[in-house]
């Protein structure tokens, strides 16, 4: 998480004009600790792989601000654009570059000298069974960030939608282990593009709701988790109005008087 929040505001939340990836960013990015993205607890993983798709989904709502500037945006080649990313992310991975491989490998080398061979087995695999879903749930936040910038703030378009849906379930799985405070970023994309069309949707809200405000209760970084807060019941009344936004999620954060570096 650190490594993730880390890289989020050097470049892809502080630079508000979204300019493209700058050498001194891509070389820190190609370091090999960046590359392992593992998050702090060791419990949870963003990997590489969302990193890069983070960096290209941010290039792709640069390129668009630009093709609407100049009136020249083809839907064709944006939905060309976004497919690649899409397929990116959703890649099945080498099963020698695989997290939870990592995770397992690294578990298994720290636990060598425990007696109970059982109980360091079960742990390690909790762990890499957190460490896969924590990496599906930055997954899916990074396509619901980049839904946004091809169609928009709309909860109810199909992919946000169905994609909001897995989050959420994944978030739960977090709150469950006492890790939602390790994937702050997720929580916040996700949060935002919550709907409230249906009585699962409503649902969602109320639990987030409650979630959040226990989380600013007792959390010791408790102005941010105020902040994001706030932030979320506010583009919960954007999303609620009648006029739907063309800005894509990041531009309605900064539209609302947000940084998301100031959250996570």
């Amino acid at each position: 998480m650190q490594l993730f929040s880390a890289w989020l505001s050097q470049w892809a939340i502080l630079h508000g004009d979204c300019t493209p990836l700058r050498a001194p960013h891509r070389s820190w990015l190609a370091q090999p600790a960046v590359g392992d993205a593992t998050l702090l607890t060791g419990t949870g993983v963003c990997s590489r792989r969302v990193l890069d798709a983070v960096c290209e989904i941010h290039a792709l709502a640069y390129w668009k601000r630009l093709e609407v500037e100049a009136e020249s945006l083809s839907a064709k080649e944006l939905g060309q654009r976004v497919l690649e990313i899409e397929q990116k992310l959703l890649a099945e991975r080498d099963p020698e570059d695989s997290t939870c491989g990592r995770v397992l490998a690294h578990c298994n080398l720290s636990q060598t000298r425990e007696v109970d061979s059982d109980k360091s087995s079960r742990r390690c695999g909790y762990h890499a069974d957190m460490a896969s879903k924590t990496t599906a749930l930055f997954t899916q936040a990074a396509l619901i960030y980049m839904y946004t910038v091809q169609s928009g703030t709309r909860p109810r378009v199909g992919e946000i939608k169905a994609s909001v849906t897995r989050a959420m379930a994944l978030l739960k799985v977090c709150a469950e282990a006492q890790l939602l405070e390790y994937v702050s970023w997720p929580l916040c994309i996700v949060g935002c593009m919550l709907g409230c069309d249906t009585d699962e949707d409503r649902g969602a809200r109320s639990w987030l709701s409650g979630v959040l405000e226990s989380l600013a209760r007792h959390s010791f970084n408790t102005g941010k988790q105020l902040d994001m807060w706030s932030l979320i019941r506010r583009s919960w009344c954007v999303l609620d109005g009648s006029s739907a936004s063309e800005s894509d999620l990041l531009e309605l954060i900064k539209e609302l008087g947000f940084e998301v570096a100031q959250i996570i």
